[in-house]
């Protein structure tokens, strides 16, 4: 584009512009072309008016290992007084140490890098720490626990490293303490090798907590876990995906505020009995991974839990377990169940033992279910389930109270699918198709041009 076509253009459009070249998946992150922006900056002033009249194009501020102070400086004036964001990405650290062994250690790096970050705390509303070094992450964790960031509201972690026999034994290291983080709502954890890194577990303002992939070489502390559960009064989100813990001990773990729970079991029993001693009454909403026919048998050991569960999502993996008649089992209260990600062998299992509650006179699985979403490779045994579940006009004389099925399709069905349809519409009380339309992305060329065109 010439500098005078450019320069004719309203700054409205000149920064949809901008959003498509330097952010192409449609949202402000953290861009992998660090350079993008200064790139853009260079080539016209009209561009560099354009986005020094945005003062969002700065606000994500990636900090890596080549980061100098005087880029940061230049990004935080040009945000104005807007909250930043902050990715501290620390990979392919041998590379860099590579060319500079000689004149500089990890703990030096991670010196000159906090000094930065320390002036800008008191505007940071997001950290994001992402490194593959064990040394450099030990470095990392200790620094940031000594950042007062009064209005951090996310913190995420990913430590990418592959645990070796180094990395065992005990670590006596501090943790994040809920005086300097007073504002902190989100905690996310990736594989980190820390017990827990909390001192303190009184977080008032907490409300979500995730926690994926931690080894089993470094499995959490029952007590660390239990503290930081029971000591958040707000905490309404709480995810385990794929994690260990040791020396599990029947003591309850009580929440009254979780109503959202999002689980993987991982392999063994530990995790199991881990969930066995939750006692959280407000829960209603379970998003739950069932891989293998020991989930089953885990799910059924944390039975008490699942009573009052309203809303359930399960992820299968389209494998034979005779075993899901007794997971069914355990969410009778369950309203809504959304199965979109579930393959033809659960939906399977479900239609038959739906059949023989029915012959043998008993109320049908899932018997309060109102709502059924489900995607539309599962073909027939969707249909089999709607027609004993939620028809129109039965003879058997059974209450059925669901009355909407959701199907999500991509595109417009056709073939068996369409006759899949047409029969729901006819059948079901509710029918609705909710069609996902898929195309390839437009280049980034093409864009502009139609947003210049309109």
């Amino acid at each position: 584009m010439s500098k005078t076509a450019l320069s004719h253009l309203p700054t409205e459009v000149g920064i949809r512009i901008f959003k498509i070249v330097l952010y192409p998946e449609g949202q402000f992150s953290f861009t992998e072309f660090v350079g993008a922006r200064w790139l853009v900056c260079r080539s016209s002033s009209q561009w560099l008016r354009i986005v020094k009249a945005y003062p969002a194009f700065w606000t994500h501020i990636r900090i890596d290992l080549e980061t100098s102070a005087e880029v940061v400086e230049t990004y935080l004036d040009r945000a104005g007084t807007m909250p930043i964001n902050l990715c501290l990405d620390f990979h392919s650290i041998d590379n860099y140490f590579e060319a500079h062994r000689e004149v500089q250690t990890v703990q030096q790096l991670v010196d000159e890098r906090m000094t930065i970050v320390q002036k800008m705390s008191h505007r940071v509303q997001l950290i994001i720490l992402e490194t593959e070094d064990r040394e450099l992450y030990d470095c990392m964790q200790d620094a940031l626990c000594m950042l007062h960031a009064p209005i951090l509201r996310d913190l995420m972690i990913r430590f990418t490293h592959i645990p070796s026999q180094w990395d065992y034994g005990a670590l006596n290291r501090p943790g994040w303490s809920a005086s300097n983080l007073p504002a902190m709502e989100r905690v996310h954890l990736y594989g980190t090798l820390f017990p827990f890194p909390f001192a303190s577990p009184q977080y008032a303002t907490l409300k979500e907590l995730r926690i994926f992939e931690v080894p089993k070489e470094r499995p959490i502390s029952f007590t660390d876990f239990q503290n930081i559960i029971t000591e958040s009064p707000n905490l309404e989100e709480l995810t385990l995906w794929g994690i260990y813990c040791t020396e599990v001990q029947s003591r309850p773990i009580t929440s009254t505020s979780i109503h959202t729970l999002r689980i993987r079991f991982g392999p063994g029993t530990s995790f199991a009995s881990l969930v066995s001693n939750f006692d959280f009454p407000a829960l209603r909403n379970v998003e739950a991974e069932i891989a293998h026919q020991n989930d089953i048998d885990s799910a059924v050991l944390c039975a008490q839990l699942w009573t009052r569960v309203t809303r359930l999502k399960i992820r299968d993996n389209g494998r034979d377990m005779h075993g899901i008649p007794a997971l069914f089992d355990l969410f009778r209260s369950v309203t809504h169940l959304d199965a979109t990600e579930c393959e033809g062998s659960m939906l399977s299992e479900l239609t038959r033992y739906s059949d023989f509650h029915i012959q043998n006179g008993r109320t049908t699985v899932f018997g309060e279910l109102q709502s059924f979403m489900v995607a539309h490779a599962a073909g027939r045994e969707v249909l089999q389930f709607c027609l004993r579940h939620g028809a129109k006009e039965r003879s058997d004389g059974h209450d059925l109270k669901l009355k909407e099925v959701v199907m999500v399709h991509v595109g417009e069905p056709h073939g068996a699918h369409a006759t899949s349809v047409e029969w729901m519409k006819v059948h079901i009380q509710k029918f609705i198709l909710r069609t996902v339309e898929y195309k390839p992305r437009e280049s980034v060329e093409t864009e502009v041009a139609r947003v210049i065109a309109s």
